[in-house]
């Protein structure tokens, strides 16, 4: 299912998308999709495709990728408040998890699974990652020590019944974990 044919040629012919008005019909590319003369605010005039100009790929001759874009200050993405246009589409953002004013991208705040911080909730959350020194059942962690060929992370622990260090993966001791959690 295309888009309709027209019998009229010219039917762009006048209107605006963004910043182009369409001049004139400009031909054809070698696909037989039709290519519009525009001019845009500034003055520059540029041929694009009918499919761009529909879509809204393209609004301006390029002039519009230094205009400031709609204003987000005083908006929240996860723990970040907008403060200011930092330009380029790069926002200044305050981060309430540090308290620290960091320079976001643009496209990073609209992320599906939004940024949660300026990047110190994920250190922080690594750091928990940690479990040296931590039980498990009746093991002691003692450092982690290799990831095995699946990626899985190994730890070296003591058993405290009979002393002897054994090497334990990740899911193992959060089994341990969870079942000293039922067991309280």
């Amino acid at each position: 299912m295309g888009r309709p044919k027209l019998k009229d040629p010219n039917y762009l012919v006048g209107k605006r998308f963004g910043h182009l008005t369409v001049i004139e019909r400009a031909g054809n590319r070698k696909s037989g999709s039709p290519l519009w003369k525009c001019r845009c605010d500034c003055g520059k005039v540029k041929i694009i495709q009918t499919c761009n100009l529909l879509n809204g790929q393209s609004k301006s001759c390029g002039c519009a990728r230094h205009e400031k874009p709609k204003s987000l200050i005083g908006k929240k993405f996860g723990m970040l408040t907008v403060l200011d246009y930092s330009g380029n589409n790069v926002w200044k953002c305050y981060c309430e998890n540090c308290g620290k004013e960091r320079d976001i991208k643009n496209i990073y705040l609209w992320m599906r699974n939004d940024r949660k911080s300026c990047g110190c909730y994920l250190a922080e959350k690594k750091k928990s990652y940690d479990l040296t020194g931590k039980k498990a059942g009746r093991y002691l962690i003692l450092k982690r020590v290799s990831k095995d060929r699946f990626r899985n992370t190994n730890w070296l622990c003591r058993d405290d019944e009979t002393g002897r260090e054994v090497i334990l993966s990740r899911q193992r001791i959060r089994d341990l974990m969870r079942m000293d959690n039922e067991n309280v």
